[in-house]
């Protein structure tokens, strides 16, 4: 059972758009399913962190959270995504989705951490931090930015090639990556389009032979009945 996140592409890309933008307060997207169809709907979106997130996590459910996490080293944010099977979900619903995982995580990209959930202590703010950092040997911050030592303020003989190099190095590292996204993004969605012509196209074969078939049955329906008619006014 294929997953199908072209029917809420918009407000999914939405949510997604506004957890990864730098401005933006929203910090953490829930993704659900339409009843037992295999369509991927939001669930929902909010500021309020990963205890905020737990609150949309339905234990009788497969759902995927998404959320920023800033490194309170470098002021970057860095993303989980939670991959969430109920405790109470059914057993049938996990067995047909459990291929989607791999779907989720090229729709949004950029993940650096797969958390696997099952009940909200499987998705506690420390526990997951821990696990951002062991990923990435740095420590991370859920709740907020650690301050940092302002910079040295110039001096009359200092030159302009002094100032600190790393600053417009963090950034155009961030401008790449977000490039890099962008086209990974681009280029999901391409697929995903071409797959969806495939199966139109697979789709107007099927039933294009089906037709086929039923004309060739009537013809030989109508062939057999007046044959028989002749026959039986021949008699």
């Amino acid at each position: 059972m294929a997953i199908d996140i072209r029917k809420n592409k918009d407000a999914l890309l939405k949510a997604y758009n506004d957890v990864v933008d730098d401005n933006s307060s929203t910090d953490w997207m829930v993704m659900g399913y339409e009843g037992q169809t295999p369509v991927l709907k939001l669930v929902g979106s909010g500021e309020g962190g990963i205890e905020e997130m737990a609150e949309d996590l339905n234990s009788s459910k497969i759902q995927y959270a998404y959320c920023r996490v800033l490194d309170s080293n470098t002021n970057l944010p860095k993303y989980v995504l939670i991959n969430w099977q109920g405790e109470a979900a059914p057993e049938s619903m996990k067995f047909k989705c459990t291929s989607h995982l791999r779907d989720v995580a090229a729709f949004v990209r950029g993940v650096h951490v797969t958390v696997n959930a099952r009940t909200e202590d499987d998705v506690d703010p420390d526990d997951i931090a821990q696990k951002v950092a062991k990923a990435s040997g740095a420590n991370y911050s859920i709740h907020q930015e650690k301050p940092k030592a302002p910079p040295p303020k110039p001096t009359k003989n200092a030159k302009k090639e002094d100032s600190p190099g790393p600053v417009g190095s963090v950034y155009q590292r961030t401008i790449a990556a977000k490039d890099i996204n962008n086209r990974e993004r681009d280029k999901f969605w391409a697929q995903t389009e071409k797959e969806e012509q495939r199966r139109i196209e697979e789709e107007r074969q099927r039933r294009m032979k089906e037709q086929q078939e039923l004309d060739r049955e009537r013809r030989e329906r109508e062939t057999k009945e007046a044959q028989e008619r002749e026959k039986f006014m021949n008699e």
